[in-house]
């Protein structure tokens, strides 16, 4: 609820994006409890949201139960986002199918404003990559997106995130889990074609620039031999 509150009264943002890894067991028996009470936070949000599940997450019809699942895409505030949900490969990876590569060329057709993609796993070029974790098939999935003409891609999966990347004109994000400390979210701009992001954490610094300055007088709480 603290994000959710910062959210709402500081950044205000046009949409909030929870790219997966809800849960840490989404087997277990009180999985669908927890993405209910997940659900109810995130409905607090004055904005709209998308969410898509991680690999933590458990069975996607199971999660879509309770969340909303996305459209083949949404356009919100200008934007037109793409969420993909891609087969899981060994080693944590991921590799996207072809239908979903046409998907991608489908939601460029006939529109011509910002086209972000999200997804779950680590998305990077591999000369580029700064993640444990990345699509087998991570050059096809670039090529289509340079075809369509995507000028963002998002993802989550790597707890830790990793520096964003650039190649030509489409910026890769991996925003970090808020689940850890210093429990971080991203904020991102795009503003005439160009991509910036923001760190922000909850946890308090190690060493907080408070001052506590107060007065005390003879007719204080426990006053024992003080005077004004």
């Amino acid at each position: 609820m603290r994000t959710v509150a910062r959210l709402n009264r500081l950044i205000r943002p046009d949409v909030t994006l929870v790219l997966g890894d809800l849960l840490d067991d989404g087997e277990g028996p009180e999985a669908h409890q927890r993405l209910l009470e997940l659900r109810a936070v995130l409905d607090a949000l004055d904005a709209p949201y998308l969410a898509i599940p991680g690999n933590h997450d458990g069975d996607e019809a199971l999660f879509y139960r309770v969340f909303t699942r996305p459209d083949a895409f949404e356009d919100i505030s200008g934007v037109r986002f793409v969420s993909f949900i891609d087969e899981e490969k060994p080693g944590y990876n991921a590799k996207r199918c072809d239908a979903d590569l046409e998907r991608l060329r489908t939601a460029r057709a006939g529109y011509e404003g910002p086209l972000v993609a999200l997804q779950h796993v680590c998305l990077f070029p591999p000369a580029l990559s700064v993640a444990p974790y990345n699509y087998t098939n991570a050059p096809e999935v670039i090529s289509a997106m340079k075809e369509a003409g995507v000028t963002l891609s998002i993802s989550g999966h790597h707890h830790r995130g990793a520096a964003t990347a650039s190649d030509e004109n489409i910026t890769f994000v991996n925003a970090p889990g808020l689940c850890e400390a210093p429990f971080p979210f991203l904020v991102v701009k795009i503003e005439s074609g160009r991509v910036q992001t923001q760190r922000h954490e909850l946890a308090m610094p190690e060493k907080p620039r408070l001052f506590d300055n107060h007065l005390h007088t003879q007719m204080a709480y426990r006053s024992e031999n003080m005077m004004i």
